[in-house]
């Protein structure tokens, strides 16, 4: 039996029938990002002055040399302690497990896409900060090998299409071979470029393959990110 998944861009509900029942999701996630590591900025405070030490009646040889005191006179943390490391806003993994739902990203095998040749793991390196452009404008599709069957709960796609939000039709594909493609669910929505938008499946399904085939588009289709996320207590 034909299983689909619809999502709707006027109410952002998704509606998911067929051999699962039936299930209400209501909206799909969104979140802002920016792009590009942020490098911290250190401030050190200057060391308190050195005094000049004085020599003891006991000193045989005269101390010369000023005290040397490591760290912060103001609060005392030491010279060895290392600088906090900076945060990568190119790396997608932080917002999903900021999604609560104890998800894991299922890495591919391979990735393969139509129009340009430039190489279609882009979509789905998890890098936010490299992007794979088909060249063209839709229809246009990237897929994903699991290199086996596993239980997919989620999918979560990151656009980069146009400069402004504009509604983008995509449908979802599964399956077990890579040549007989079935269907899955349709994701229509006002979509902003570089925003973070889940569809959630709620009961699951198992397959190889995935395939986003975008059927329209503002502009050529390309794609920050695309993740495929096995989520809950069964991953």
């Amino acid at each position: 039996m034909k299983r689909t998944l619809k999502g709707s861009a006027r109410t952002g509900k998704l509606l998911a029938f067929g051999a699962f029942g039936v299930f209400l999701a209501f909206g799909s996630a969104v979140v802002g990002l920016g792009c590009g590591p942020k490098e911290p900025i250190f401030v050190q405070a200057a060391p308190a002055p050195a005094a000049e030490p004085k020599a003891r009646d006991s000193d045989s040889i005269p101390v010369r040399s000023p005290l040397q005191i490591a760290g912060d006179p103001q609060n005392g943390a030491s010279q060895d302690t290392p600088p906090p490391r900076p945060t990568n806003a190119c790396d997608i993994e932080p917002r999903i497990l900021a999604m609560g739902r104890n998800c894991e990203r299922l890495r591919g095998v391979s990735a393969t896409g139509t129009g340009a040749d430039r190489a279609a793991i882009a979509a789905f390196d998890g890098d936010l900060c490299t992007t794979w452009s088909a060249g063209r404008m839709a229809p246009q599709s990237a897929t994903l090998d699991l290199g086996s069957p596993m239980l997919v709960s989620s999918i979560v796609l990151v656009p980069q299409m146009g400069t402004r939000r504009a509604v983008v039709r995509n449908v979802i594909e599964v399956s077990d071979d890579g040549n007989v493609f079935e269907r899955f669910g349709e994701l229509n929505l006002a979509m902003t470029p570089g925003e973070l938008v889940e569809l959630p499946i709620p009961k699951g399904v198992t397959t190889r393959f995935i395939r986003v085939v975008t059927l329209e588009s503002p502009t050529e289709v390309a794609w920050r990110d695309i993740a495929i996320l096995r989520c809950g207590r069964g991953r």
